[in-house]
């Protein structure tokens, strides 16, 4: 109490909790009709449950995605783990759900490299000989503001202005530079999975250098709340 008067509030005990938070795991395309019962119907009465004791019942699910902004930014897997933390950081009780499946789910591409990773694998994507290979070190780019410098995925509007543009008149261009970063997307993820598993078959990458370039965000995910 002498603290709290001095003005020291550190230790003070925290907060009686009154929300139950949960955040709904899966992968999107296999999970329809659980995840819609779990909407339409159950759903509905744990909040009507939880309203009656005096909590506030809330799901997280990001099943429609994320923004056009997140995904310029590559900040999707990011979105994901933080509301994760926000639901083990407010709920009262239960505060995440996965379906596992028989998917494994999409499998992002890393947003930074080392130095060191970038270098052996933009050496083994020229000796692959991959038709766009120079896509690897046009979306990488060197950081060196950050500590210590690595390689960076650019951000998708800086060499497609028009990505998520939602201004009147520019539909087209919009549409043209989704369809552009998702054939771009794709061939980036292709090529550094193929070198990452050609680097560890000539035993220059481990076993965990090569699985971040094939880890699920389901998996991501569940590692993060185990």
């Amino acid at each position: 109490f002498e603290q709290m008067i001095a003005g020291d509030l550190t230790g003070l005990p925290p907060l009686p909790r009154s929300i139950v938070r949960i955040f709904l795991s899966s992968t999107f395309s296999d999970t329809h009709a659980e995840r819609n019962i779990l909407s339409s119907k159950v759903f509905p009465r744990l909040r009507e449950y939880c309203n009656d004791i005096g909590l506030d019942f809330q799901v997280v699910d990001l099943r429609w995605g994320v923004a056009d902004q997140a995904q310029n930014y590559h900040t999707a897997t990011k979105i994901c783990l933080q509301e994760i933390e926000n639901c083990q950081r407010v709920s009262l009780g239960p505060n995440f759900i996965a379906f596992v499946s028989h998917r494994y789910g999409g499998q992002p591409l890393p947003t930074e490299l080392t130095l060191q990773q970038f270098e052996v694998m933009n050496s083994e994507i020229t000796k692959l000989d991959f038709q766009d290979g120079e896509l690897f070190s046009k979306w990488f780019q060197l950081d060196e503001n950050n500590l210590p410098p690595n390689y960076v995925l650019q951000h998708v509007t800086t060499f497609l202005p028009h990505f998520g543009d939602l201004s009147y008149g520019n539909e087209a261009e919009a549409k043209k530079d989704a369809e552009i970063w998702k054939e771009t997307l794709q061939k980036l993820k292709t090529m550094t999975q193929l070198a990452a598993d050609s680097l560890f078959k000539k035993k220059k990458f481990s076993a965990a250098e090569k699985h971040t370039f094939f880890k699920s965000g389901n998996e991501l995910v569940v590692m993060r709340v185990i």
